[in-house]
């Protein structure tokens, strides 16, 4: 089963009812998850949000998992498998024609790492996706979280268009109000980025 956050959920769910778009095959990728990202201040980082999560109560919770079969239940879904190299995902020849021969205005990317190569071409308007926090004030940390530490007034939100290594055109930029709990400002942030795509 596909399942994604209640905020990506909202977002493909309002893409797929709207009057000028229509949501026309799934891309999954196969790649198989390394060991990378779970030392341990990913375990620290894992143990605070689960600990904050039952204090602070985030409602509605934009990281709730919902299956998209009630958006996408007969659309057809593609499988791939993406390799590493250098920082970044890469697709095959065959998954990139694959993909490019349903003539695809537009590429939603909706999981994590970062890509490159040909796939970032397979789509007339390009790869889109969602930027959480600041990447300057990352600091290995994820997104979202040196806007509350460092005691922010706001956390940057994008929509933008991927380019080769790691570089991005923007598409649309907003803020939200910066919460004193991660939980709550990842939460606010998310739902705020809900209407960009849609748009």
């Amino acid at each position: 089963d596909f399942v994604l956050p209640a905020w990506l959920y909202e977002m493909l769910k309002r893409v797929a009812e709207s009057n000028y778009a229509t949501v026309s095959f799934i891309v999954k990728n196969n790649k198989a998850v390394g060991g990378e990202g779970k030392g341990l201040k990913n375990l620290a980082y894992s143990l605070y949000r689960k600990l904050e999560s039952k204090i602070v109560k985030a409602n509605p919770n934009a990281f709730a998992r919902k299956k998209i079969t009630g958006i996408a239940g007969n659309i057809e879904s593609l499988e791939v498998q993406s390799f590493s190299k250098n920082g970044f995902d890469y697709f095959e020849d065959k998954d990139i024609e694959l993909i490019a021969s349903y003539q695809p205005d537009v590429l939603l990317k909706l999981g994590a790492g970062k890509i490159s190569g040909g796939i970032l071409n397979a789509a007339k308007y390009g790869v889109w996706a969602y930027q959480i926090g600041d990447y300057s004030l990352a600091k290995g940390a994820p997104a979202g979280v040196w806007e509350v530490i460092e005691g922010r007034c706001s956390t940057g939100i994008l929509l933008k268009i991927l380019r080769e290594n790691g570089e991005a055109d923007i598409l649309c930029r907003s803020y939200s109000s910066t919460n004193v709990a991660i939980n709550k400002n990842l939460n606010l942030a998310c739902w705020k980025a809900v209407s960009f795509a849609p748009r």
